[in-house]
């Protein structure tokens, strides 16, 4: 696959998993009427004609809660392992990024020679290669021990001695992926609490939002 194709799918990824994340939290807005949809089958299966009102409506806030409850664990398990889906998915495109940005020939003793090198010094050897004809080898040799050693002015520098620009993009792209990568399951679970619409609606808000629905009301007029 060529370089530019990998470089690009880290934004296609985000984006994809991006909006299905943003579809998801706005679920959230629904959970009441869709609870509420819930609480009359309990209401009916369980009382008596002749039950009042109240009854009926205190058992139908109790049981559609619980749904609701329910609904919005079920989104945040959805929301989560949309996260991870997409942790996932970047981290196997950063690890062809790694593979683009490696020599594809190195030597015990290229390692050595360069390792032993400074920042100020892997800057000056690489440009004395820069050019050189086919020095891809020997410049990712140098950008990968300064990577190694966080030699960042120096991996900046080597990478822009890329003509096409190809070894820059791949190093952006990287740190997209790393950097998406880093959340833990509680991290993404305590995004969906702080990120979601509304909190888990209370009985009294799912009996306001059964109010538009006439059909419900008339169950639990009895």
């Amino acid at each position: 696959m060529a370089e530019q194709e990998l470089q690009s799918q880290a934004m296609e990824i985000q984006r994809r998993f991006g909006a299905e994340r943003a579809t998801i939290l706005t679920e959230c807005f629904g959970h009441a009427l869709l609870a509420a949809q819930k609480g009359p089958e309990v209401v009916q299966r369980t009382l008596s004609g002749n039950v009042s009102r109240d009854v009926r409506e205190n058992v139908f806030m109790d049981e559609a809660q619980a749904a609701a409850r329910a609904i919005r664990e079920d989104t945040k398990v959805r929301y989560i392992q949309s996260e991870l889906e997409e942790q996932a998915a970047l981290t196997a495109l950063g690890e062809h990024l790694e593979e683009f940005l490696s020599p594809d020939q190195v030597t015990a003793a290229d390692i050595a020679a360069a390792s032993s090198l400074n920042e100020e010094q892997l800057i000056s050897a690489a440009d004395s290669v820069a050019a050189m004809p086919g020095n891809d080898n020997v410049l990712k040799t140098f950008l990968s021990i300064a990577r190694q050693k966080g030699y960042e002015q120096c991996v900046h520098h080597i990478a822009s001695l890329e003509p096409g620009g190809e070894w820059e993009m791949a190093l952006t792209y990287l740190s997209i992926c790393y950097e998406s990568t880093e959340k833990t399951e509680e991290d993404i679970a305590a995004e969906f609490d702080a990120y979601a619409a509304t909190e888990e609606p209370s009985g009294p808000a799912i009996l306001a939002a059964a109010q538009s629905d006439l059909n419900l009301m008339h169950l639990l007029r009895g």
